[in-house]
Order: C-alpha cells, then structure tokens, then sequence
C-alpha cells in the first residue's frame, strides 16, 4: 500500500480524534484513539509522530494497523476506504461521473413528465355533473375511461324547467336526452350517447317526456302569494 495513503489515513484520524476529544495534545490524541480501537498507544504515537510530527521515520505499517484505523474512520476495511474514496471523488462537483448523474436524473425527470402528460392525463372521470381530465393512474370514486375530448365538452347533466329550450327553433332537432331509471327518476343531458354511469344509450327528448317529467311548478311556498 502506498506510504501516501496512509498518511492520508493517519491524519483523517487524527481530525476526528481532535473533534470528539478533550485535549489536543499528541498523548491525549493517541490515548483517545487507543480507547476506540484495536491499537497501543505506542502504535499510535509512532504513527502521530512519522505522518504528523514528520519526524523522518521510514517504518512501513503493517495491513493489520491500517485496516483498524480505517475501521476507526468508519469504514470495514483499508480496501474499503479506497472504494469509498474513489466514489467520493467521482461525485465531486465538476467530476465526470457527478455530471453524467445529473445527466441521467434530468432525462429521466423529463421522460416522466413527457409519460405524465401524454400518457397518464389522457383519462376522464364523470363527476356526476359532467366529465373533467384526471391521470388514468388517479384512483377515482367512479370509472377512469380514456379521454374524450368531444365528449367531455358536450356531455352534460343538467337541471331543467319548462322555460328550458329542449328543441332547435329551426330544425326542431332535440337539444337533449334523457334517462330514465328504473324508479321513473328522469335525468336530462346534453349530449347523445352512452349514460356516464350505466352505460344506456340516452334518448332525445319528446314533447311527452317533456310533459310528463318537467314540473310546471316547484310548489315551493315562497312561490305562491299570500
């Protein structure tokens, strides 16, 4: 292993030390690591004084002495410090890998989007009143179906009274469609087509519907005059 890593290691573990430790001092230092780890205080001491204190020692460090300081610093082993390492570096601002992560992290944020709105918006749901555009993935109380634009804008439930214009003056064409319900319950639409719900065709509107399902009065008190 190379002298220079290890003195990179040495002087990692001597910062942390200095961070968690109550005095600064070399044997404070060394005692303070010695207690969190598997090395002497004389292993310790040697070290601080050949990577810290430089003082000329050539003694090479056994693989045993630099996997436990490596330990220290959090990592498994002294390979796996290295492996840590290196990542670290190519996620450095500026570095190749850091830019091909942002590369990747924005391409697939806009293929997500182009999914989303191509894909998934291309749904409706009936409200009870009309249809609005909703994800086919959204989980809705009534049935998700795939967007209909046409039917959307024209399809809808409404209220109606006998000031209600229910044919074209021209043509005399029906201007809505109705269905009736099993209890004799009439609901009026504007549009032709297939019941939101159950899925019955709807059908144009006579003058006998017209008569027998629109009240001519509401028979509301406030309606009447005293």
């Amino acid at each position: 292993m190379k002298d220079s890593k290890v003195k990179e290691i040495v002087e990692k573990v001597f910062e942390k030390a200095k961070e968690t430790s109550v005095h600064d001092s070399k044997n404070a230092l060394c005692n303070h690591v010695a207690d969190s780890c598997n090395l002497s205080y004389k292993t310790l001491e040697r070290l601080y004084g050949k990577y810290i204190e430089k003082n000329g020692e050539n003694s090479k460090q056994s693989e045993n002495t630099v996997d436990e300081l490596c330990r220290y610093l959090g990592y498994i082993s002294y390979s796996d410090y290295l492996g840590k390492r290196k990542m670290g570096e190519g996620l450095k601002r500026g570095g190749r890998t850091w830019k091909l992560l942002i590369g990747v992290s924005l391409l697939l944020i806009l293929v997500a989007l182009i999914y989303y709105q191509i894909f998934d918006q291309r749904c409706m749901t009936w409200t009870g009143k009309e249809y609005v555009k909703v994800g086919c993935s959204s989980s809705q109380q009534n049935e998700v179906e795939p967007l209909d634009t046409f039917r959307m804008e024209r399809m809808k439930k409404e209220e109606v009274k006998p000031s209600t214009t229910f044919f074209n003056e021209e043509t005399g064409e029906a201007l809505y469609w109705y269905y009736k319900s099993d209890n004799n319950t009439v609901e009026f639409f504007t549009s032709p087509g297939l019941h939101p719900l159950h899925k019955k065709t709807l059908k144009a509107v006579t003058p006998y519907i017209i008569e027998k399902y629109v009240p001519k009065h509401n028979y509301n008190p406030s309606s009447f005059v005293n």
